[in-house]
């Protein structure tokens, strides 16, 4: 019976587990100092300039959140202390792989080889045992020439630093990036004046810029540097170039790299023209494509974080008013008062299931939601399911049955929460809309077709559905009539959600119905029949969840929570358990009252004003990180889509309570910290 019980408990847990989806994209830290030309640091302390424009518009198209980070350090120095994940623009060696993650190179600058005229050289083998003077931001870097053995090189970090020397007869080479020889040249110093010089451009010589990532984030960057080549190739990038003064007629090394891919292109064109007016053709219908496909998921992405928005926006009050109501049921009440406080939770938790339901629903149409195939007992998932509405058959009086055929594999192969909630939605809609008579759920074998599908059979005698509504009844918010809504109330979702489910499955459902004799659901899916699953057998009974007894020692819990009714609600929950409370706001003032005194945890909205409760908490782990200190902190939030979880515990969070929830929730998430950090 303990077996069944706890079966019965994870099951429900996973149900309640997978109502939540999925959520916004993960923000990425990109970092980025005062570095001309690429980047600067405006006047405002804004990050600006022709990187910052080329990754933000990159970050656009490949949907990533970029947060730029201002660092007083390079690429280097910021991976390895953490404050950044990416940097846009990195200088490309093969030993800095050691360190940090480095695409292939977006941008590349040419090299000009300066001599004397009195001295010049026209290949690098006459530069046996000369003193070469390289400009370089790093002594790492020196470009992969074929240099003689015998030439001394040397890293300077200034054009001027190579330049004078050279002048000065110091030295016998300079080596210049492009971007700089003209700014170099028109200002020369005084050392230079009257000095012939001679060039020789190094296309080899080159640097390559790489996007630099910490270690970790190397799809960001990858996708990052896959959006610039398309960049590259509708011209936006050259545009972003132009704009910043990247390219123009002193550019020599690009110009000439562009009169190079000019010639090849004038050798292809009389290979590709041919092709052309199908290529034209199609060009224009993948245009067309292209354009209504955008429409299309810009259109689903809008209603996806409509209805996620919208369930957030509701579950905050949602749990105020569940919250409240829970409390003045724990207070002195007459016989008269608890019964209104009753029907006031029931409809709360109506319109919870509600939310749910549209929780469903745009996790599934944002394809979100997945399928699980795990082996599973088909018979106890149909038995759990007409438990579970037993008591609501029985309040209208109205006969629920389950029948199995003997040739049903007790053991298969699916998702047994999926299947659960196609067949809860069903036969709570059969109980809905019978008043009298009977529901019955029948689980049969239909051999026909590999593999064998199982069918379920959910049949009511109740009020039944016109033929003409039959292929619409599954489409979301539609129900028969408005009279239907009004008197049995609901909002639609249920079979849309059905429906979907089972498509997802690989099934199939169908509808038999005549107005006022009654329904017929079908579902057929392919589940595989399936060896029993492994469940491991403690030694010992797990103990009991442990709340706050009176024997434990009372915390003082610092609440962050900006809603008045969710926070009082907290305190008073708090405070009957015999904890000390104090109340903020905001994350920042979390960080001011934790900087005044001592606290044993803090409960943590996510949602606030100034700053909200995630940043507050990486903050929180940075200082800790110096002190060895470390306060357990726990969400409790109204953001309970998939993958919230996940981003609370990423941030630093050490547990996670999603609103609306019980006292009893809160008390055992207080527990599990205490238990783990011994309080």
């Amino acid at each position: 019976m303990r077996s069944l019980s706890a079966a019965i408990l994870w099951s429900v847990i996973a149900i309640s587990v997978s109502c939540v989806a999925v959520s916004p994209p993960r923000i990425v830290r990109i970092g980025t100092n005062h570095s001309p030309d690429f980047n600067y640091i405006d006047a405002a302390g804004r990050p600006t300039g022709f990187g910052v424009d080329v990754m933000n518009l990159a970050a656009a198209r490949a949907g990533i959140q970029l947060q730029w980070v201002k660092s007083a350090t390079g690429p280097d120095e910021s991976f390895a202390s953490g404050i950044a994940d990416l940097w846009p623009v990195v200088t490309y060696f093969e030993s800095r792989k050691e360190s940090m993650h480095l695409t292939e190179p977006w941008w590349r600058l040419g090299t000009m080889m300066y001599t004397r005229e009195a001295d010049r050289v026209r290949s690098l083998a006459e530069l046996s045992g000369k003193r070469i003077l390289f400009t370089s931001p790093s002594r790492r870097f020196v470009p992969t020439l074929q240099l003689p053995a015998t030439a001394v090189i040397d890293i300077v970090a200034l054009p001027l630093d190579a330049l004078v020397p050279l002048c000065q007869g110091k030295a016998d080479a300079a080596w210049l990036d492009m971007r700089v020889v003209d700014s170099v040249l028109l200002n020369r110093p005084t050392e230079c004046e009257g000095v012939r010089l001679a060039s020789m451009m190094i296309s080899e010589g080159g640097r390559g810029f790489s996007i630099g990532a910490r270690f970790g984030f190397e799809k960001q960057a990858e996708r990052l540097r896959a959006e610039i080549d398309n960049m590259a190739l509708n011209g936006e990038l050259l545009e972003l170039a132009a704009r910043w003064k990247f390219i123009d007629p002193s550019d020599t090394a690009l110009f000439s790299w562009l009169n190079t891919i000019r010639l090849k292109n004038d050798r292809a064109r009389l290979t590709v023209a041919v092709l052309v007016g199908v290529l034209l053709v199609s060009l224009v219908f993948l245009v067309l494509l292209q354009k209504a496909r955008q429409r299309a998921e810009a259109s689903a992405r809008a209603r996806t974080q409509f209805l996620a928005n919208m369930s957030h926006e509701l579950r905050t009050p949602m749990h105020g008013v569940l919250g409240m109501t829970e409390l003045a049921l724990g207070t002195e009440l007459s016989t008269e008062q608890r019964h209104y406080l009753c029907l006031a939770r029931e409809s709360a938790q109506r319109l919870l299931v509600i939310l749910n339901d549209i929780l469903d629903l745009s996790r599934i149409e944002s394809g979100k939601l997945q399928i699980e195939h795990i082996s599973f007992d088909l018979r106890d998932v149909v038995h759990r399911s007409v438990l579970m509405l037993s008591l609501q058959a029985q309040e209208k009086a109205v006969s629920l049955r389950e029948a199995v055929d003997e040739d049903v594999p007790r053991f298969v192969l699916g998702d047994p929460a999926r299947l659960q909630q196609v067949l809860i939605n069903l036969l709570g809609n059969a109980i809905k809309f019978t008043e009298q008579g009977s529901v019955s759920l029948l689980v049969s074998v239909q051999s026909a077709g590999h593999p064998p599908r199982v069918s379920f059979t959910v049949s009511d005698t109740g009020i039944g559905i016109p033929e003409a509504l039959h292929k619409r009844i599954f489409e979301s918010f539609t129900q028969a009539d408005a009279s239907t809504t009004r008197r049995f109330g609901g909002t639609g979702l249920g079979l849309a959600i059905t429906a979907q489910l089972v498509r997802m499955m690989k099934g199939s459902i169908t509808l038999e119905s005549q107005l006022g004799k009654g329904s017929t659901f079908t579902v057929r899916l392919p589940l595989r029949a399936a060896a029993p699953p492994v469940i491991e057998t403690p030694t010992s009974p797990p103990p009991a969840p442990q709340r706050t007894a009176p024997n434990s020692r009372p915390l003082h819990i610092l609440v962050a929570e900006d809603n008045l009714v969710n926070r009082t609600l907290v305190e008073r929950s708090l405070a009957k358990a015999g904890h000390r409370v104090r109340s903020v706001e905001d994350g920042r003032k979390v960080i001011e009252e934790l900087r005044k005194s001592a606290f044993d945890a803090v409960l943590m909205d996510v949602h606030m004003p100034e700053m909200d409760g995630l940043e507050a908490t990486r903050l929180i782990r940075e200082t800790e990180s110096d002190t060895g200190r470390h306060i357990p902190i726990i969400a409790l939030t109204a953001l309970a889509v998939r993958g919230d979880a996940e981003r609370c515990l990423e941030a630093g969070m050490d547990d996670y309570v999603a609103k609306p929830f019980r006292p009893d929730d809160l008390m055992d998430a207080l527990a599990r910290v205490s238990e783990r950090h011994h309080l």
